[in-house]
């Protein structure tokens, strides 16, 4: 769990200076502030990988992390969206992460 943690910390370490290419302003301090919530996402993200066969890691990454991943808000805006759907946003714990590295 701590090897996939790493490498998606890894990752996310390695996007985070492609913000100046694009002319985003970021300073160190915000990539400080960053890391714990990072961190946090991550952990929340590895649990698939404490599955013994490759079969169940499909199971958990397609019918627990692709729907968390999508209902977050990261990538569509949640605004106009049925109060269902609102309900299983607000019940997603990466759509506080996401709002968290927002903030920050």
């Amino acid at each position: 769990m701590f090897g996939v943690s790493t490498d998606i910390m890894l990752q996310s370490i390695m996007i985070f200076p492609s913000a100046f290419l694009i002319g985003a302003y970021t300073d160190l301090s915000v990539f400080v502030q960053a890391l714990p919530i990072m961190l946090l996402i991550t952990v929340g993200l590895t649990f698939s990988s404490l599955v013994k066969s490759f079969e169940g890691f499909g199971l958990i990454q397609t019918f627990i992390n692709l729907p968390i991943f999508f209902l977050n808000g990261a990538l569509f805006l949640l605004s106009n969206v049925p109060q269902w759907l609102l309900w299983i946003n607000r019940s997603n714990p990466l759509t506080y992460g996401v709002d968290a590295l927002r903030t920050v």
